[in-house]
């Protein structure tokens, strides 16, 4: 999913269209070019886990159907009719998630409709675009189709809705400073006219546009036969498997990560992680904990970018018995680099702290917004899960003038305000 329609082509995407906005050239054509470029970055990466690499590893590989008989078999069907049956003391599953359908009065009458997974086909830009959905997905490749060219209209109840709301009203300014009109409510119908263009109807008002992207959730995909192995109580509500905290399901010898287990984080960090602990827990002696939410950083790869990791209010700290918590800020204004790329007023740094007093208070978590906010939201969640404290990442050399010097500039700061409120501090002055 993420090689072919998902991180790598949308990635992809955002950096043809920044460039096309820097160019303002013309739409059409750099869709075209576009295209083009996504499915050759997509090729460029598929050549590093292609069946022929996986060989040279040493993984032998099986392109082809698969379907449980029984916790230790599986049936896999291959080009034309060839079958094979496996067997195995273990199994792993990391089967995915496939794009939620979208259920709109109307939708199955719309010729130009696509998910995020049938988008990447798309090698003509819609003059008008109905995005449908404001999460991450729906956000980034808003944007990117609106630098392309496309006059874009999102349609979501909340945008971004897990990260703080400052974050938030930065990326919807700077939507509506490039022309995204942003609806918070969802559509209630849709319809097509004989001439192709497609009228959204949302709360008393019809918006024309010549197609709708919908990405409004995504929904675990299991192979055939599973069902009946770890029977009925083994799968959520969503269809997605019920694991333990060792990802095993219900039947102990078969293990399951990322988006194919119910209520999962949908990110391919964390799914190539808990495939690690999958091999880790069948074959290695004592067990490893693979369900870990709370630590795995997120990122929106929007210009600017969003990035979260860890406990990010301090309401939340207080809720989970940090009843000192408190949050530290640095603004763009404050952050040279951002200065200088002209995105201080669209960049700040906040991080959690567990109390208000001490130099070696735990970073909780935090969160970026600006430019390559992905990059420093990493190192915020090397600190977060090795439990480094503010004034280490205070005396923590960093390259200046980075956005990594900021996130140490903070916490020196503030570690330093911490000193002079110290008794330490205050006999030194009595001194």
């Amino acid at each position: 999913d993420c090689t072919w329609s998902g991180c790598v082509p949308s990635k992809a995407i955002i950096h043809a269209a920044a460039q096309s906005l820097l160019s303002r050239g013309d739409g059409m054509e750099d869709m075209k070019k576009t295209h083009e470029y996504v499915h050759r970055k997509i090729n460029e990466v598929y050549a590093l886990e292609n069946p022929k690499t996986l060989k040279e590893k040493g993984i032998d590989f099986r392109n082809g159907e698969v379907s449980f008989i029984s916790k230790h078999k599986i049936l896999v069907k291959t080009s034309g009719s060839n079958e094979e049956m496996i067997s195995s003391k273990y199994f792993i599953i990391g089967s995915g998630a496939a794009p939620r359908e979208l259920q709109l009065d109307g939708i199955d009458d719309v010729e130009r409709k696509w998910n995020y997974k049938e988008i990447w086909s798309v090698n003509e830009l819609p003059p008008r675009l109905a995005v449908i959905g404001s999460g991450p997905i729906g956000s980034e490749l808003a944007q990117a189709f609106s630098r392309l060219g496309s006059e874009v209209t999102m349609f979501g109840s909340k945008l971004l809705r897990k990260e703080v709301d400052e974050a938030r009203e930065i990326l919807l300014k700077t939507f509506n400073k490039e022309g995204i009109r942003c609806i918070t409510s969802r559509p209630t119908r849709v319809s097509q006219s004989q001439e192709g263009s497609v009228n959204v109807e949302v709360e008393g008002e019809s918006v024309q546009v010549d197609g709708i992207l919908y990405s409004i959730g995504r929904n675990p995909v299991l192979p055939p036969g599973i069902d009946k192995v770890v029977g009925s109580h083994g799968i959520g509500k969503t269809g997605g498997l019920i694991v333990n905290d060792y990802l095993q399901t219900k039947c102990k010898n078969i293990y399951a990560c990322g988006d194919c287990i119910e209520d999962n984080l949908q990110f391919t960090h964390y799914a190539g992680k808990q495939g690690w602990y999958c091999v880790r827990n069948a074959f290695l002696y004592g067990k490893s904990k693979g369900i870990i939410t709370e630590k795995v950083p997120r990122v929106t790869y929007t210009d600017p970018e969003i990035g979260g990791v860890g406990i990010i209010t301090v309401e939340e700290a207080q809720s989970r018995g940090y009843k000192k918590a408190v949050s530290i800020r640095q603004n763009g204004s404050h952050i040279d680099r951002a200065v200088c790329e002209d995105a201080n007023s669209s960049t700040f740094i906040e991080l959690i702290l567990s109390d208000d007093r001490s130099k070696s208070a735990k970073i909780l978590g935090g969160t970026c917004v600006g430019p390559r906010a992905g990059e420093t939201i990493g190192e915020i969640a090397l600190i977060v899960n090795n439990g480094i404290n503010l004034e280490k990442v205070a005396d923590t050399i960093h390259p200046y003038p980075t956005y990594g010097f900021g996130l140490m500039q903070l916490c020196s700061n503030e570690a330093s305000e911490r000193f002079y409120r110290s008794a330490t501090a205050k006999i030194a002055k009595w001194l």
